[in-house]
């Protein structure tokens, strides 16, 4: 399964339109130093998408979860779930 990296400036609009082309996949989105938490498309602390900042916090992005978890693993990165959207 493909994983796609967003960040930067210049990622936010992709970003979201990953978000609409995948309605039923994961995210991942930078918390602090190595640590990220995972999400499902749709969770609602992502708003209504107007305040996606992929420079500030960058998104790793699939339609499943096992490749986000295996990213976080292989570049060290503390791996939380969503307490709220509950995605694995």
């Amino acid at each position: 399964m493909t994983i796609k990296k967003f960040a930067g400036a210049d990622r936010d609009q992709d970003f979201c339109q990953w978000l609409e082309e995948n309605p039923d996949g994961f995210y991942l989105n930078e918390r602090a130093k190595h640590s990220v938490m995972l999400h499902r498309v749709g969770c609602w602390h992502l708003g209504d998408g107007s305040e996606v900042n992929t420079t500030k916090n960058f998104k790793v992005a699939s339609q499943e979860v096992e490749p986000l978890q295996q990213w976080a693993n292989l570049h060290d990165f503390q791996l939380e779930n969503c307490c709220t959207c509950n995605p694995s």
